[in-house]
């Protein structure tokens, strides 16, 4: 029995995983709550809700428009839904989570497909594997990130143009529209999809391209009406983002060498490096076009001065599908050696060895404290947010309001910067940074309620808060405002 051209054998297994990688992804996500950069919260989370609740902060990147609102707009419904059901930051963020695991799922599927095309059955099954459970791709799928957004487009693109001259027009037209949209959410990622859009429709202009144009402008043009309703011009948010980052802005941030993705990834995969790199140049020989993917992704990031681990987010699940296509590769070269063997079995002792290579360099140092990232500062805002007695939360040094967002708040608390003179219109204190609450504070009647990991401590006094005081806001840095306000955009 069949449905469609997939085996119902074939289709149940596949379920199995997905079901597998939803899971492991909501799990992950519930029980290691973590930031890994404050973009998920300022640039997508805080604005939905400011658009749900009124309340939020703005940071430059949408005082000037150099941030499109498509994301945003994205997870807006979900936030909606969240806040209607309560005002509990803890439902917001299981709700985020919810969503972005049923939407990184779809990778699963994807990477099904690249494998059963390259490589058969058993290249479906541990292509597929690899996706679901590698530890990278689960830590931060469940982030709010255009890194780990854009690679989901990225791979379903790939995973509809696989068949490359034989795809057919439907095929095509769904490839372009997808690496349309990877390309909107993550424009660094032209590149690749440039070149891989190039394998799939050809070479030479013809019929072909202008089946993948079609596809593309859909996601392209929606881009430009969305910055033209938001910021008053289409294409705005592009044009902005490269003036100022032109400038240099990114760099303040840090820079890096060309090689420092590929050394960070080593020391991130240890012992299972010589494994990877292996499996990975075996993939190679059936699937070229997944590996042209991958190492323009990696190389496009490597060329720009400011790195972020995050920013090759879209490779990782691209990396680990080619890992299983060379997996299932192997499988077959001992299979033909060894006649009267299982290749069965083989795939499921692979398998396993496979979830415990990913669950060792999960729980390996390296990244360990990528899983721990802001833990302290969520658990510290969720039980204020918790006792209905508070009703303002104040922040020190105010320089940290990258840890928290009013959508990590209780929708009726009010987040503000924690100075003595303002102490009256808050009635809990969050200090970072390891810092202890100034004698003034402690004359107020604030008291330690508790202190987390990593210098975050919460401290509460008796009483009600008072009205005003001063908000938290999200101001750039000096450096970084100083550069805008030279550009002319601040």
């Amino acid at each position: 029995m069949t449905i469609g051209s997939t085996p119902a054998r074939d289709l149940r297994l596949l379920w199995s995983i997905c079901a597998g990688a939803f899971l492991l992804r909501l799990a992950t996500g519930w029980l290691l709550p973590n930031i890994n950069h404050p973009d998920e919260t300022f640039q997508y989370l805080e604005q939905a809700y400011r658009l749900i609740t009124d309340r939020g902060m703005v940071p430059w990147e949408y005082q000037v428009g150099a941030r499109s609102w498509l994301l945003a707009w994205l997870i807006t419904p979900v936030v909606a839904i969240a806040h209607a059901i309560s005002p509990d930051p803890a439902i917001l963020r299981g709700a985020v989570i919810l969503f972005l695991s049923l939407l990184s799922t779809t990778i699963v599927p994807a990477a099904w497909r690249i494998g059963l095309h390259s490589g058969g059955r058993r290249a479906a099954i541990l292509a597929a594997l690899l996706a679901a459970v590698w530890c990278e791709v689960v830590l931060l799928s469940t982030h709010m990130l255009a890194d780990s957004i854009s690679a989901i487009p990225l791979m379903a693109a790939l995973a509809a143009g696989i068949r490359g001259k034989e795809a057919s027009i439907r095929e095509i037209v769904l490839a372009g529209l997808l690496f349309g949209f990877a390309i909107v959410i993550r424009p660094q990622l032209a590149p690749a999809c440039a070149l891989a859009a190039l394998w799939i429709a050809g070479i030479r202009p013809g019929p072909r391209w202008g089946m993948m144009i079609a596809g593309l402008a859909g996601p392209i043009l929606s881009l430009g009406v969305t910055d033209w309703i938001s910021w008053g011009a289409p294409f705005h948010s592009i044009a902005t983002y490269l003036h100022v980052n032109a400038a240099g802005i990114a760099d303040i941030f840090g820079t890096a060498p060309p090689y420092a993705y590929l050394t960070r990834e080593a020391a991130m995969w240890g012992l299972a490096l010589p494994l990877i790199a292996a499996t990975g140049l075996l993939g190679i020989g059936r699937a070229p076009l997944v590996a042209l993917l991958a190492l323009t992704v990696v190389a496009t990031f490597s060329a720009v001065p400011h790195k972020e681990w995050r920013f090759i987010y879209p490779a990782l699940p691209l990396i680990f599908t080619l890992c299983g296509i060379g997996t299932a590769r192997a499988i077959d070269w001992l299979s033909r050696r060894q006649p009267g063997g299982d290749p069965r079995r083989l795939v499921i002792i692979v398998g396993a060895f496979w979830l415990a290579v990913s669950a060792m360099i999960g729980a390996g140092a390296t990244m360990r404290p990528y899983w721990l990232q802001n833990t302290s500062q969520i658990r510290a805002l969720d039980l204020a947010s918790a006792d209905p007695k508070a009703c303002g939360l104040g922040i020190a040094p105010s320089s940290y309001w990258t840890d928290t967002g009013h959508a990590r708040i209780r929708a009726d608390m009010r987040l503000l910067a924690a100075t003595p003179a303002d102490a009256p219109h808050f009635n809990y204190l969050m200090l970072t940074a390891g810092l202890t609450p100034p004698p003034a504070f402690a004359a107020l009647g604030y008291d330690k309620a508790v202190c987390f990991p990593r210098g975050v401590c919460l401290y509460k006094r008796p009483g009600e808060c008072r009205p005003s005081g001063r908000e938290l806001t999200a101001p750039p840095g000096p450096e970084v405002s100083a550069r805008l306000k030279a550009l002319g955009v601040l």
